[in-house]
């Protein structure tokens, strides 16, 4: 999840991350582009 953690949150705040719950986007289905993500998930930036 470290690299997850790093694309979406930047590498310094990353490495103070200790605890993850993390969710997987169905293979199923359609897929969101990574700009529909950020906006779903504002706290992404």
């Amino acid at each position: 999840m470290r690299k997850s953690l790093e694309k979406w949150y930047g590498i310094e705040k990353s490495r103070e991350v200790q605890h993850v719950e993390a969710f997987q986007i169905c293979e199923y289905g359609r897929q969101p582009a990574e700009e529909e993500i950020r906006r779903l998930f504002p706290m992404l930036k």
